[in-house]
């Protein structure tokens, strides 16, 4: 944590930005090159216990210049006032909760464990075992100290409140309310299928495609095609675990995307900053619509568990034959996308282990894919609802949360 123990006040604090923004409109080459001359490395290592795996040459000067100013003030909640900026300084705590959701789960994960069957609205039938329930209370109890904190800190009058696929459901009106700030959206067990399935003769378990899956997401005010005022709910922030592998995903609006592999080694996703010019998403458009004799063909991802026919007709749509299908499980899927944004096209093996795109007609609920859509999205990619008649995928709208139906509709990520 930050040293909240400053003797500076908020007034001294804010003049103390207001005069970083004088320099450096009044001295650009300056400030620029005060920038470019900043020990990043050092910077880096100071930041290692914040912000883990945050590779400073990625981010912006923008950003790099608030890392700075959080380090050298240690006020970053006062300077921003919030729900990002204290999300952010307590980004280590959520990756210290998600990894012991990990040991959690894995020690629940035994042939002889206890199982139980629920039935959603739609008459699908899940698992719920020991490792939904107990990840769950983990998860929400620590949410809960949140979103109290945020209520002191965002003022009384803004309430936060939890989503989760095991919690009671909270009716719309209360989720909807103009005094509610924000929401955390909990999956704490995301395929429970593939956690749960074992060979019958041999007892061994046959799939580790499960992940523990936690994201913040908030209202923002948009104009609709009509130019008419609305709310829509977007993700901010997302922290998704694989506890078989130990390898753990987060994304946060303000500083991208990391991917903390198994190793330990810490990595960011995406496009760099530099790359942010559309050049990549010229070529992904060229790659996805306009595909040709000679060119490798769409890697997708679909789920492994619910085959649905309509991905198939909605490839081919697009694709024709010219595309293969990579069967995964949870929202590893969706992850998949993101690690091919950041062009991780080979393990250690020499495998291909990203994606290009994933399509899923089928029912999801937005606890399913919440988190990992904050890793997409931060990372550059997006998750929209799919719509028939869009030649394009990037002209369909974005998935929205916070809906009076959480089920999503269908939707692909790119």
């Amino acid at each position: 944590m930050f040293n909240t123990n400053s003797t500076l006040t908020r007034e001294q604090l804010l003049d103390a930005i207001d005069k970083i923004r004088a320099f450096k409109l009044s001295n650009p080459d300056t400030y620029d090159k005060l920038m470019m001359n900043c020990p990043w490395t050092e910077l880096k290592d100071l930041f290692a216990d914040q912000y883990k795996g945050i590779d400073v040459d990625y981010l912006s000067t923008e950003k790099r210049m608030a890392l700075l100013v959080r380090h050298i003030l240690g006020f970053s909640r006062v300077l921003e006032g919030s729900v990002a900026s204290y999300l952010l300084d307590e980004l280590g705590e959520f990756i210290d909760l998600i990894r012991e959701c990990n040991v959690v789960v894995m020690s629940e994960r035994h042939p002889d464990m206890e199982i139980e069957w629920k039935t959603d609205a739609k008459g699908r039938k899940s698992a719920v075992t020991q490792a939904d329930l107990k990840c769950n209370a983990l998860i929400c109890d620590h949410l809960e100290d949140v979103c109290d904190m945020l209520s002191q800190w965002m003022g009384k009058e803004k309430r936060y409140i939890i989503i989760s696929e095991e919690n009671a459901e909270v009716p719309f009106e209360e989720r909807a309310g103009d005094d509610v700030g924000g929401a955390f959206w909990v999956d704490p067990l995301d395929g429970t299928a593939n956690f749960i399935g074992m060979d019958e003769e041999t007892r061994q378990f046959l799939d580790n495609d499960f992940t523990v899956n936690i994201a913040y997401c908030e209202p923002i005010r948009v104009k609709d095609a009509d130019g008419l005022e609305k709310v829509r709910w977007e993700p901010k922030f997302g922290i998704v675990s694989l506890p078989a592998t130990g390898e753990i995903y987060y994304g946060h609006c303000d500083i991208g995307s990391v991917k903390i592999h198994t190793n330990g080694e810490e990595t960011s996703l995406g496009w760099t900053e530099s790359r942010r010019n559309g050049n990549d998403i010229c070529l992904l458009n060229e790659k996805l619509f306009e595909v040709g004799d000679g060119r490798a063909p769409i890697r997708v991802a679909v789920s492994a568990k619910h085959p649905d026919p309509k991905t198939k007709g909605i490839l081919e749509r697009y694709f024709g034959e010219h595309y293969e299908t990579i069967p995964a499980g949870s929202s590893k899927k969706i992850l998949m996308v993101a690690d091919d944004l950041s062009r991780y096209y080979s393990d250690s093996g020499g495998n291909k282990v990203g994606a290009d795109i994933y399509v899923r007609p089928g029912p999801t609920m937005e606890w399913d894919i919440a988190a990992a859509h904050a890793v997409l999205k931060c990372a550059g990619g997006t998750l929209v609802q799919y719509t028939e008649g869009k030649n394009n995928f990037y002209d369909m709208p974005e998935v929205e949360y916070n809906k009076p139906s959480l089920y999503n509709t269908p939707f692909v990520a790119l």
